[in-house]
């Protein structure tokens, strides 16, 4: 079954230099190229490339690899196993298809309109629906993981666990390892968080302590992937960092409650 590779609606924004097409692991020569050119970009064929899965996700993460997946002439079923491993895996990609298919699915798990997120999608809606109920228990902690950030966002704000007490008020979840960690790839997702977060909260509530305090992520932390200008909540938390706007304005805003007093073409209180 072909597959047209799709193209994101960002990504046009995100890849400004030509794109060479690859297979993995890469030869020698394309190594050397890479080391010396930090312009490159490759489109890793997947189809025709001796790795794939999570040690194509390891190999790409290893060397901070510049690139994208070319998806021609795969099957949905050769996505669909390849996107279970991005969900699974700590290795880090910074695949715009693979991030964008992974937020397809999870606002389809939610019931919401996903197609501004691609103009041609890798997966069906079928195919996202499928992978959803193949894998239900993974998606929940996405969802739950996504719906708890609000929480880790704000607790490092002065004052902020002194008067909410979050870190006490929730239930704690310790594990390092609960999620993939490409899950931090979505807040960059341009319209992605406030999508998710215009629909009623019906996952649970954790403060996932490791997740949020520790930079696990490639040496970052998580607040450094969700603050970003992709990110509207992102935008309004700096908003709140400066004192701009207030800790009760922000949770309403994550919680689908917007103010009235709210400058959505500005991102800001007014």
């Amino acid at each position: 079954m072909e597959n047209t590779n799709p193209t994101p609606a960002s990504a046009t924004a995100e890849i400004i230099v030509p794109v060479k097409k690859v297979t993995a692991p890469l030869a020698m020569e394309q190594i050397k190229e890479f080391f010396e050119d930090k312009n490159v970009y490759f489109a890793i064929d997947y189809k025709n490339s001796q790795l794939k899965g999570a040690l194509l996700l390891t190999y790409i993460s290893n060397l901070d690899l510049p690139c994208d997946i070319d998806f021609t002439e795969c099957s949905q079923e050769e996505i669909l196993a390849l996107m279970k491993d991005y969900f699974q895996t700590k290795s880090m990609v910074p695949s715009i298809l693979l991030k964008v298919t992974a937020a397809q699915i999870i606002l389809i798990s939610k019931h919401l309109d996903a197609d501004f997120l691609i103009e041609k999608p890798l997966l069906t809606k079928e195919s996202c629906k499928r992978f959803i109920s193949e894998n239900l228990e993974m998606i929940e902690r996405w969802n739950s993981v996504i719906s708890s950030s609000i929480y880790g966002c704000i607790a490092g704000l002065a004052g902020v666990e002194q008067r909410f007490n979050l870190k006490t008020a929730i239930p704690q979840n310790t594990d390092p390892n609960y999620v993939g960690y490409n899950i931090m790839n979505l807040f960059t997702v341009t319209g992605f968080t406030e999508t998710f977060f215009a629909a009623p909260m019906n996952h649970a509530i954790h403060y996932y302590k490791p997740l949020f305090e520790e930079c696990l992520f490639k040496g970052k932390s998580f607040l450094a992937y969700f603050n970003n200008d992709n990110n509207l909540l992102g935008v309004l938390l700096e908003d709140t960092f400066a004192g701009h706007t207030s800790v009760e304005t922000f949770l309403q805003i994550s919680q689908g409650i917007v103010p009235e007093s709210f400058n959505a073409e500005n991102k800001s209180i007014t």
